[in-house]
């Protein structure tokens, strides 16, 4: 069986890079970001014994209806016809087939992503899905019926800079520092417990050694070189509108890193070491603070208890509890005839 792969990391960390240079000299078809699998998982008994059809055919129905919400805001701004060509809601179509193939929640699953590789004329599949808070990859991997994980890892104070620039990332420092670390700390100790499916890179040496780092991630995966390798920019392109990923479809920037060493005052290289320094350092990565003056770390203090009241009056926060709950409020719509996304997309893929 064709296990699932799996690019896991701290958004911003180069995980569409990886999918777009990944996708584009192997044998794997990769869609643009789900991040469907751990919310259904963590609401799976609303649609009761799976092995019935009709039940299936309900959680399928659910699917496609979170894809159509969510696919359209993660990826605002661009062309949403390209999106949709390149999202598992061109699977639709084949629902009937994927549904014949399926018995329950992690069989429905590898099939969705079957059907989209056959799409997409390619053999082997997989998913990229930057989560903002670190999800348990037991929850992601026990969701099909095989998989297989990459994490990438970059420099987290680069990572800070990057993520507080986007409308779906951290409003501060110090939630960025947090996330960070709980993302690679969290990745990093599940794959020590599960080597045999586990490949950990950085994204340094991604953009150092792009042709060694993509081999040693398909031997890992047991990828086949494609015979002819997709010149096409199309995908590239389509991600790279906007500011989100405006350099990926260019070459890939062998500089891009240590960006924060210019860009991050020492006032906030400070408080950023201070909460995520020794996943810095485990991680291989210089750090400028080994040691934290009194005063330093009553500041440090006061700045994580504002960031808390900052974080529970912001938009953004409430705006991730309403996604994390929306296979609920999907389900609960569904059982009054009612299509969440007809009524909140205006009917945007018709």
């Amino acid at each position: 069986m064709q296990p699932l792969a799996f690019i896991v990391g701290a958004p911003r960390s180069g995980t569409y890079l990886l999918l777009s240079r990944l996708s584009k000299k192997y044998n794997i078809a990769l869609p643009v970001e789900t991040h469907f699998i751990p919310l259904f998982r963590r609401y799976i008994s609303l649609w009761g014994d799976l092995s019935i059809r009709r039940n299936r055919e309900q959680l399928l129905y659910c699917v496609y209806e979170f894809l159509k919400i969510w696919t359209p805001r993660s990826e605002r701004g661009r062309d949403l016809h390209r999106i949709f060509e390149n999202s598992l809601l061109i699977t639709e179509g084949s629902s009937n087939n994927i549904l014949d193939a399926s018995y329950d929640f992690p069989s429905l699953v590898q099939e969705i992503y079957k059907v989209f590789a056959k799409k997409r004329n390619r053999i082997a599949f997989g998913d990229k899905s930057a989560f903002y808070q670190h999800i348990d990859l037991n929850t992601i991997t026990s969701s099909v019926k095989m998989a297989k994980v990459v994490h990438i890892i970059r420099d987290g104070r680069d990572v800070s800079i990057s993520w507080r620039n986007i409308f779906t990332g951290p409003e501060s420092l110090v939630e960025s520092a947090i996330q960070w670390s709980n993302h690679v700390e969290g990745k990093s100790h599940w794959g020590k417990l599960n080597p045999h499916i586990y490949f950990e890179i950085k994204y340094e040496d991604l953009i150092v050694n792009e042709d060694a780092t993509l081999k040693s991630v398909a031997n890992f995966l047991e990828l086949d070189e494609l015979a002819c390798q997709d010149q096409s920019n199309d995908f590239e392109a389509m991600l790279a509108v906007g500011d989100m990923h405006a350099k990926i479809a260019g070459p890939t920037l062998k500089d891009n890193k240590e960006k924060w060493r210019g860009q991050m005052s020492k006032n906030s290289c400070l408080i950023f070491e201070y909460y995520a320094g020794r996943t810095l350092k485990e991680l291989g990565y210089s750090v400028n603070f080994e040691h934290f003056e009194y005063f330093d770390i009553i500041k440090c203090k006061l700045f994580f208890l504002g960031n808390k009241i900052r974080r529970m009056c912001s938009f953004r926060y409430w705006r991730l509890v309403a996604k994390n709950h929306l296979p609920f409020i999907i389900w609960i719509f569904y059982l009054f005839g009612l299509s969440v996304s007809e009524i909140v997309n205006r009917n945007k893929f018709k």
